[in-house]
């Protein structure tokens, strides 16, 4: 299996045209997840905590990072799981851009659920 064969071309260039898109989704729910989590934070006994408003862009730098890379084990992963043949894949692209987008979201919304967590937990101490 050669992997710059014109067939997984045509893989590596139907996810990498779906990129901007995947990251248009996920910018706004990790700006939201950031946000929220900190108010909530800040509404508690924490809020004299220190918190380097650089650093949770740096952090949103880090994730935004990885969930790339992890965008593209997406056209890899079918590259190789049809070896080649990605005529066999291909009516599933869809499927798996949107369930991995949808997973990428969840993992970005995870600093608001701490943040809700965080708050819930100093309401009822």
């Amino acid at each position: 299996m050669h992997i710059l064969s014109m067939k997984n071309l045509d893989s590596v260039g139907w996810w990498e045209f779906r990129r901007v898109t995947y990251n248009l989704i996920l910018v706004p729910f990790l700006a939201g997840s950031l946000w929220l989590g900190a108010f909530l934070v800040s509404q508690t006994s924490l809020r004299n905590m220190p918190v380097e408003p650089l650093g949770l862009v740096f952090m949103a730098g880090i994730f935004l990072g990885l969930a790339n890379v992890a965008y593209t084990i997406g056209w890899l992963t079918e590259i190789l799981w049809s070896n080649g043949e990605t005529d066999l894949t291909r009516p599933y692209r869809w499927r798996m851009w949107i369930l991995g987008t949808v997973l990428s979201v969840v993992l970005a919304w995870l600093p608001a659920a701490l943040g809700i967590l965080i708050f819930l937990l100093h309401q009822f101490h």
